[in-house]
């Protein structure tokens, strides 16, 4: 068994498979934790693997740098989640409920929840109550920064990541902002859950399941997804998928045009990661229609963590969500982003408009120096990933229709 599909069966022991047969060859497992590493999963393998003979007989030297980072992982995710408990706990004291969006409600379902850590939690609030929030969380030590719709609040003191959104999806963009649409009811038809201790509000289990594909897409579009993800997805679907109306959740991305994405991505979490279709209530047709789920496997596993191991490849998703969108001078906007865009991270040019060129030189040379190689690496990336996403149908092509003289339009 090669080291990928090893890795890859280990993340299926942990949501729900059995654990496959360990090798005793260092050098595989050093291939192993290395993707784990890139995926954030090593804490959660060192949990499932710690105790098997295969693993104790390692040199010892290794498996404790191991089984010491892991411990420092979890350490770091305990005290980020106790903290973000204690922080819902003051909201509801406030007469504040917002919904938990992934994060803790998937971690939850992990055998060891702080062995899966979250970059940061997200929390989904009325439009109207973000100035209720936001002076609470600046008494809480909270340094907060980012738009209206989206603000992402740090606190120094235990490094927890909040990000307070207003619309589950990003609104700037007219295909994102069509992931919008169904969530007109989320917090008439909230549930909860216990956890740390503290009672937590999510979206019901089909606007929950919804929300991570449509996440899950929203990364893949960009940069990539990760697998860690598709494990989210796997342990949800098999906690809650019973009580979730699958055919919303297919219709939902038949209408933004992921139809062929969604059933191949069934496919990948039934095939690798041990989804029993049955038990998770998932319809049989829902597999129809399905791609070869090989490529997308193949990308997501090397993109590692939401597609950021190559800044190449992190900075090709802006040419990838241009395609999407259907803008065909992405190339030009990309190389060359409009004074508004430019302004957000060199702020002279809101006072000095006219040095908008030598911003642009800046910009390459600074991308340059992240990446390593020239705009062509991310180019090329972003022209494989682009006819990825066109296997898969996305975006989806507009219906041409007839006009009086029966030319198509």
């Amino acid at each position: 068994m090669d080291h990928d599909s090893l890795f890859l069966s280990l993340l299926a022991s942990l949501t729900g498979g059995a654990l496959p047969p360990l090798p005793q060859d260092p050098a595989v497992w050093e291939e192993v934790f290395l993707s784990a590493r890139r995926h954030r999963v090593e804490a959660a393998l060192c949990d499932t693997v710690s105790d098997s003979p295969a693993f104790l007989a390692l040199p010892a030297s290794f498996r404790e740098k191991l089984l010491s980072d892991a411990r420092i992982a979890v350490a770091a995710q305990a005290r980020r989640s106790d903290r973000f408990a204690s922080l819902c706990r003051r909201f509801d004291g406030e007469g504040l409920h917002p919904l938990v969006l992934k994060g803790m409600a998937c971690r939850v379902l992990w055998r060891n929840p702080d062995a899966r850590p979250s970059g940061d939690e997200d929390l989904l609030i009325p439009p109207g109550e973000l100035d209720r929030y936001l002076p609470l969380l600046r008494e809480e030590g909270f340094v907060i920064g980012g738009e209206r719709e989206e603000c992402l609040c740090l606190s120094p003191a235990d490094g927890l990541r909040l990000e307070l959104h207003t619309r589950p999806f990003p609104t700037d963009s007219r295909y994102f902002s069509e992931f919008n649409r169904p969530f007109g009811s989320v917090f008439e038809t909230a549930v909860g859950f216990q956890a740390l201790g503290t009672r937590f509000s999510t979206p019901c289990p089909t606007l929950a399941l919804l929300y991570l594909f449509l996440h899950a897409l929203k990364h893949f579009i960009h940069s990539g997804v990760g697998i860690r993800q598709l494990c989210d997805i796997s342990l949800y679907a098999a906690c809650f998928g019973k009580d979730a109306d699958w055919h919303s959740v297919r219709r939902e991305l038949e209408r933004v045009g992921a139809d062929v994405w969604y059933a191949t991505l069934l496919l990948l979490l039934r095939d690798r990661l041990s989804l029993d279709p049955g038990k998770a209530g998932i319809p049989p047709e829902h597999f129809d229609g399905a791609a070869d789920p090989q490529p997308l496997l193949e990308d997501i596993l090397s993109g590692a963590i939401f597609g950021a191991h190559d800044m190449a490849r992190h900075h090709s998703g802006t040419l990838t969500r241009e395609a999407v969108e259907g803008n065909g001078s992405a190339l030009l906007r990309t190389l060359f982003p409009s004074a508004a865009v430019m302004s957000r991270r060199y702020p002279y040019l809101k006072k000095h408009p006219g040095l908008l060129p030598a911003a642009w030189v800046g910009r390459l040379a600074r991308y340059g120096r992240e990446t390593g190689r020239t705009a062509s690496g991310s180019l090329s990336i972003s022209r494989r990933r682009v006819g990825l996403l066109r296997s898969y149908g996305i975006p989806k092509k507009a219906k041409q229709t007839k006009t009086p003289s029966g030319r198509s339009r």
